[in-house]
Formats: C-alpha cells, structure tokens, sequence
C-alpha cells in the first residue's frame, strides 16, 4: 500500500513537473509554444497538484537532491507567473468618457502586494478602492483601526494613498501573536489564509467591503482579491 501511494504521488510530482516545465519555458521563450494545454488537461493537473501536494511527503523522500532543486525551481516560477496573472483580474485603469478620444487611458499603479496578506478592491464610480488585510499571526505595522482602505482616483493624482512613503505599498504585515492594530475585518479567518479565502470564500471579503464602503452592491466594479 505504501509503494502505491509513493509511486502515485511520483506520478503526480512528474506529471505536474512536466507542465510546471512548459510554463517556465514558454514565459522565457515565448515563440516556443508548449504552453497549448486543453482545458481538460490545466483541470487536471490542478487536481493532481492538490493532490501531491496533500500527499506529497510519502513520495519526495524518493527525489534526488538535483530533482528536489529542479522541481523547486519549477514551482518557484509558476508562482511567479501566477502572481502575475492574479493582478490581471483587478483592473486599475479609467476608461476615456469620450469613446473618440485616442489618448492613453489613465490608469493608477497596480498596489505593491505585501507578504503575509493581500488586497481586497472593487471600483466605484470611477474611484478604485482597496483594502489591505493580514493572515492570522500577523499585524500591520501602522494603527489603521479607521482607517480601512485606500483609495486611488481623478482626485488622488492618480496615485493611492498609503500610511507608506513612495512607491504602491499599501500595507506590512508584519509576525504578531495578537492582532491589534486593524479592524477586526482587516484580517483572514483563523486556518484560512488569503489564498484559500480566495478559492473558498472571496466573495465574502468583497461583500464586506462593500459594506464597509457604504454603497450598493449595484455600483460596485472589477471586484478582485490578489494575495502576496
């Protein structure tokens, strides 16, 4: 029983390695296409990604030290990848009034994402509205009790306002035992992260948000949550 857990979860790890390879070499060399994957084939492979990685310590210990630090390597990339196309669902720009005008669109900068947490936005009437929560076990390291969310418009320059001098960065969050320094809706539920907020419960965090902006629901726009 043992060998065919070790050798199913092998098989998840390869398989996996093997797409999480293409990725790494299509973002490097984009006129190599190895990244074609049907549907059915990225459905796949995300449940044989959970899978090995539920499972994934009875078959690992069969992995050399140079597998172990390729598979790393691969791993590392597709976050980085990731990470990318996640900001891509939070859409930051003003779209012209006129649909004649060829200016660029103005667009405010994408937030600096901070470790340990993420970004909760949605758009109103033409102000993007962002707020910054923590895991559990973590803090920010700014007293932001009202102060819950920044904001980035017309009136603004364009720019977001943060408690952080220049650059986008909206929040740290910082190791801490006990969360005091938000609101109690500032931060993730116990056991459950931003990323698995995001696959279990986004919509809840949006909702809350919403609220705390006082608006309708109607008005809002570009929902998203994007973790770091």
């Amino acid at each position: 029983m043992l060998l065919a857990r070790t050798t199913a979860a092998l098989i998840c790890l390869c398989s996996g390695t093997g797409i999480l390879t293409a990725l790494s070499v299509c973002k490097s060399d984009p006129s190599k296409d190895p990244c074609s994957f049907p549907e059915r084939i990225i459905s796949t492979f995300i449940t044989q990604l959970q899978v090995a990685a539920s499972c994934a310590g009875n078959g690992t210990s069969a992995l050399t030290d140079k597998q172990t630090a390729g598979l790393l390597d691969s791993v590392r990339t597709l976050a980085h990848i990731l990470e990318e196309q996640q900001t891509k669902f939070c859409k930051f720009d003003f779209p012209n009034e006129n649909p004649e005008d060829v200016t660029p669109n103005k667009m405010c900068p994408v937030p600096d994402l901070h470790k340990n947490g993420g970004l909760v936005c949605v758009t109103v009437k033409q102000t993007h509205y962002c707020k910054p929560m923590c895991n559990q076990g973590y803090d920010f390291s700014f007293l932001r009790r009202t102060r819950l969310y920044e904001k980035c418009s017309k009136d603004t320059g364009y720019k977001w306002t943060t408690q952080h001098i220049g650059g986008n960065k909206l929040a740290y969050c910082i190791a801490s035992p006990i969360p005091v320094a938000g609101s109690a809706t500032a931060y993730f539920p116990k056991n459950q992260d931003c990323l698995k907020t995001g696959k279990t419960d986004k919509n809840g965090v949006i909702d809350q948000l919403v609220k705390e902006l006082e608006t309708d629901q109607t008005e809002t726009e570009n929902a998203c949550l994007i973790c770091g």
